[in-house]
């Protein structure tokens, strides 16, 4: 079962990945990037098969200058062996220098 302890930023009704996808997405959109891996880490867990949600948190992570936890994200999502829309981009970010480059 899905840990069901409130957590800031939140909604306690979020179950549904879906809704957190599209929540995590805004926040990144609005720059708040912890803010981001924090709904997003609980949208993957809820949908651990989907990949364009995974996509999602890695960016996150990535943004959020979590860039070992990214990489470890894109691997495991592009292992799934599943088509995504957003597969090109999610090569493309793991391969990218940026990304593999130490530091935050």
């Amino acid at each position: 079962l899905p840990d069901r302890a409130p957590q800031p930023g939140i909604p306690r009704h979020a179950d549904d990945a879906r809704i957190l996808d599209t929540l995590g997405v805004v926040r990144l959109e609005r720059g708040e990037f912890d803010k981001a891996v924090d709904v997003l880490a609980r949208a993957s867990s809820l949908a651990a098969g989907d990949p364009s949600i995974r996509y999602h948190y890695a960016i996150a992570l990535a943004k959020s200058g979590q860039k070992a936890e990214a990489r470890e994200e894109l691997e495991a999502l592009l292992g799934l062996k599943r088509n995504f829309d957003e597969e090109q981009q999610a090569r493309q970010m793991l391969g990218s220098v940026w990304l593999n480059s130490p530091g935050r």
